[in-house]
């Protein structure tokens, strides 16, 4: 959440105390996220990440995850694994919501996704793969739903949608076309992050780097991580998901499945701003910034998306 929720931060730290025995000597909010809420604290000597989930409801599925983190840090990776508590549980129902306490991870969020340094885009390919080889049985899988109709449907005639229809009705009859490929293509599933982008990888001093915000992780082809290294302003190239897949082990790779999940992306990040902007109290600043989302996440990526598949399509016949 960019905007602290209502919190009183007391309890917060009396929870940490609580059920981690540690003292809290500071506690800071960190401006990050969309469902959930961060804080940076310090507490006996060490600095931590508390994350507040304020609607028990939708925390449900993060929650389910979070063994399966634990799991990814044992097998090595540098995620935020939970903490377990005093009773080793790994979250807290507390008077706000769900907290779970993390180590806090040093590094930062590299503008410009996915123009990147070659060296960490190289380390990007690396991470990626290790993650697509670890064995893990997750009880979360890939189903290639679309829900975009439905949720867009009552939005048909407004002053936001109107000008889109015609497009969008185009890209819609097109990716129910590539759901029914990617139902019928084979393609091996593997441990998926589904969110993997930009603002969800942190790279420290040394190159290395640490992935956040596993909470839609599930077992996907591994088209669908790697699909995200077209996901940026557009026009953009592919040389960043070049770079990656020098390093990247796993073969065959799938056009179809890069086109589909692409696509649903786009739409589904378009769909996310038709909806927000359907808020009477919406802010100014808030409407603006979810029309600009309409062209830059949505539109401006469909309609690139032809051209961005003829750049992979050689190399992943290669």
């Amino acid at each position: 959440m960019l905007v602290e929720p209502p919190v009183d931060r007391s309890t917060l730290t009396d929870a940490v105390l609580q059920y981690y025995g540690l003292t809290v000597s500071s506690l800071e909010y960190v401006p990050v996220g969309w469902a959930t809420a961060g804080y940076s604290l310090w507490a006996d000597g060490s600095q931590y990440f508390l994350k507040l989930w304020p609607d028990r409801g939708r925390a449900t599925g993060a929650l389910e995850r979070l063994p399966f983190v634990q799991a990814l840090h044992a097998h090595g990776l540098r995620v935020p694994y939970p903490l377990a508590t005093k009773t080793d549980e790994l979250w807290v129902e507390v008077p706000a919501g769900v907290i779970a306490l993390f180590p806090f991870l040093a590094g930062e969020i590299l503008p410009d996704w996915p123009v990147w340094p070659p060296a960490v885009l190289t380390e990007i390919g690396r991470t990626v793969g290790q993650l697509h080889s670890i064995p893990l049985e997750l009880p979360f899988r890939e189903e290639f739903e679309v829900r975009t109709r439905e949720q867009l449907r009552p939005y048909y005639g407004s002053e936001v949608l109107r000008p889109y229809e015609t497009e969008l009705a185009a890209q819609l009859d097109r990716l129910d076309e590539l759901q029914a490929v990617a139902r019928a293509v084979p393609s091996r599933v593997v441990v998926s992050h589904t969110d993997l982008y930009g603002n969800n990888m942190l790279a420290d001093g040394d190159g290395q780097l640490s992935v956040l915000d596993w909470d839609d992780m599930l077992l996907a082809p591994p088209e669908y991580d790697l699909s995200l290294l077209l996901h940026g302003v557009q026009p953009m190239d592919a040389s960043a998901l070049l770079t990656v897949l020098e390093v990247y082990p796993i073969r065959p790779l799938r056009l179809e499945l890069f086109a589909f999940f692409l696509l649903r992306r786009a739409l589904n990040d378009f769909t996310a701003r038709v909806v927000v902007l359907a808020d009477r109290e919406l802010s100014a600043a808030a409407a603006a910034d979810a029309r600009e989302g309409l062209e830059l996440w949505g539109a401006e990526q469909w309609r690139h998306l032809d051209r961005l598949l003829d750049l992979i399509r050689a190399p992943l016949a290669g």
